[in-house]
């Protein structure tokens, strides 16, 4: 059983609905206390999905060893890596100063290029306001 995480600056959602509408193109509400956004019509798709990772991902894990083997140059980071799954493409990031790790997952209508493009976008958001 999980222990509820004690509130800090980490645990925070670090996108808004305004900025994931923006690179979705729909209206999007935030599951309360999360940090996943879906429809306002209900459906599952666009979606957007922000995860902390565990801080291993980025040092002991290779992010290789995770399916992550593609690099994504120019974020403000120390590394970041994109893949293509079922659920959308997930972008890594490994921030600087052993900030936490998180993973973006956008999902547009099964359009890889779009939805590279929509996680790349707001990684750099999340990156901006550390």
């Amino acid at each position: 059983s999980r222990a509820p995480a004690a509130p800090n600056a980490d645990n925070r959602c670090p996108l808004t609905v305004e900025q994931v509408a923006a690179v979705t193109g729909a209206p999007m509400t935030q599951t309360p206390g999360g940090c996943t956004f879906f429809p306002a019509n209900g459906r599952d798709i666009p979606h957007v999905f922000f995860v902390l990772q565990n801080t291993m991902v980025c040092s002991s894990i290779k992010p290789g060893d995770l399916g992550f083997t593609e690099t994504v140059a120019g974020l403000p980071a120390r590394a970041a890596y994109v893949r293509d799954q079922v659920d959308g493409s997930h972008v890594l990031v490994c921030p600087d100063n052993n900030a936490r790790a998180f993973d973006i997952v956008v999902d547009i209508k099964n359009d890889k290029p779009k939805n590279r493009e929509a996680a790349i976008a707001l990684a750099k958001q999340v990156l901006a306001r550390r």
